[in-house]
């Protein structure tokens, strides 16, 4: 269906609003894909918090003007669909990777993130950066990891202490 002008321009203003708020963008191509397998992303999209969207490559390209994600332009061609991660900055690329694994007929063209433009080849190593919730649960754990052996090694005081008494003692009546 042909989108008239007016519709394009609402189009692009949406898209452009989603990546504003993105914190990074897949693109993949989606020839060979059916319809089944769109609403299995779709469902598996919404999980993660990833906004999908099929957009013609022409209103994509305008839409990002403006936006750390302009660097995509060079991949936008043939069959796209964008995916913006809202929430977790490596959601889009767990996503489009699992999905890319059980369906050879999806292929990922690139990926961006903070104004970056990384190959399809580096979604493996964007996929598996760890998630908003899981790098603090590791930030929290190398912050508290020095205070955790300081707590054990003031314990571990009055324990020698108590033992060291304890050992005076008993030999003392062994020897009496």
């Amino acid at each position: 269906m042909a989108l008239n002008l007016v519709a394009k321009q609402e189009q692009v203003e949406r898209i452009r609003a989603v990546a504003s708020q993105a914190q990074s963008l897949v693109v993949a191509e989606i020839s060979g894909i059916s319809a089944n397998d769109m609403n299995q992303i779709r469902i598996r999209s919404r999980e993660e918090k990833v906004h999908l969207q099929l957009v013609r490559n022409q209103v994509a390209g305008r839409a990002l003007e403006g936006t750390p994600f302009a660097c995509i332009g060079p991949v936008l061609q043939g069959p796209s669909l964008c995916g913006f991660a809202l929430e977790d900055g490596p959601a889009g690329a767990r996503l489009f990777r699992s999905f890319a694994a059980e369906h050879k007929g999806f292929q990922v063209k690139g990926l961006a993130i903070s104004g970056r433009f990384l190959e399809a080849g580096d979604l493996g190593r964007v996929a598996d950066l760890p998630g908003r919730e899981q790098a603090l649960a590791m930030l929290m754990g190398q912050i508290l990891a020095p205070v955790a052996t300081l707590a054990r090694t003031l314990a571990a005081i009055p324990g020698g202490l108590v033992r060291t008494v304890s050992l005076v003692a008993e030999s003392k009546k062994t020897s009496e």
